[in-house]
């Protein structure tokens, strides 16, 4: 691949990484707005179905925005690293080594 072609990639990727943090973001926002009526003392049915619909319209935007970002992915692929070492995943100690769980945590390390 080109430079040039590269650099479009990227910012292709970015504009659409962009429009993908809208959705979102418009979707937290009907979230705060549906719960925002649940605040209210005399809730009413009217504000209840007002509620349902605003919150099913948020999972909507969310199941757009993974949708979307898995285009992105697809389309765009994230690019290379620019250095010849590429981070790696280490075990991190373990949080607890009793007999039923083995909890592990992964950090990145150079």
């Amino acid at each position: 691949m080109q430079p040039d072609e590269a650099n479009e990639l990227k910012r292709c990727r970015a504009f659409a990484l962009e429009q993908n943090q809208r959705l979102l973001g418009e979707a937290h926002r009907r979230i705060e707005d549906a719960e925002q009526i649940l605040t209210h003392t005399q809730l009413d049915a009217e504000q209840f179905e007002r509620y349902k619909r605003l919150k099913a319209s948020a999972l909507r935007c969310y199941a757009d925005a993974l949708e979307h970002l898995a285009i992105i992915d697809r389309d765009f692929p994230e690019p290379p690293a620019s250095n010849d070492v590429a981070p790696t995943l280490a075990p991190a100690p373990a949080a607890t080594n009793d007999e039923h769980y083995n909890v592990r945590t992964l950090t990145f390390s150079d």
